[in-house]
């Protein structure tokens, strides 16, 4: 067991713990290890108090009905190693994800960060980030793969001394347009 993460048994309920509902959730396609043509969808959902992240894998059952069953918390996800712990985490389950922050092309930009505060990046494979828009070159590790995904640690160091850059999110047409009104 480690530190930064708990894997959940359903047998003995060790890592499930009572607490608040959230609505605040992510999803991102998950690969099986052992079965590369295996793939699922997972639920990253967000927790306040205390502050943490489950992962909960969505399971077929009979019938075609849809299950979501847990599979791993992270306490205290917060900060720049979210992505690295992650990943390891979901090793430790058998299951490797298929988004930007797991792919080999895919370049962490220094102290960059969403507005949910998880690490964004830019992808080596779209030529020059100079090339777009800000706002659409860059990505959060979270983003679903393409077709140029290939595994890799999608972790290389970037300089940690330059302050702490959130980006805003794009706006949406709706909104803009009742600030027209």
């Amino acid at each position: 067991m480690s530190d930064t993460y708990q894997l959940f048994n359903l047998a003995t309920m060790s890592g499930v713990f009572p607490g608040t509902r959230t609505m605040v959730y992510q999803r991102v396609r998950l690969r099986l290890l052992r079965d590369e043509q295996v793939t699922a969808w997972a639920r990253l959902l967000w927790y306040d108090d205390p502050p943490s992240c489950v992962v909960e894998v969505e399971e077929r059952v009979d019938g075609g009905d849809v299950q979501m069953t847990p599979l791993l918390r992270i306490p205290d996800p917060g900060g720049a190693g979210f992505g690295s712990t992650l990943r390891e985490a979901l090793a430790a389950a058998g299951w490797q994800m298929l988004a930007c922050g797991s792919c080999a092309h895919w370049q962490p930009l220094a102290a960059a960060l969403t507005s949910e505060r998880l690490a964004t990046g830019a992808c080596d494979q779209r030529g020059a980030v100079e090339e777009f828009p800000p706002l659409l070159a860059v990505q959060s590790l979270l983003a679903l793969s393409c077709r140029q995904w290939q595994p890799g640690a999608g972790q290389i160091q970037t300089q940690a001394s330059s302050p702490v850059v959130e980006i805003a999110p794009m706006p949406k047409r709706a909104e803009r347009e009742s600030d027209e009104r």
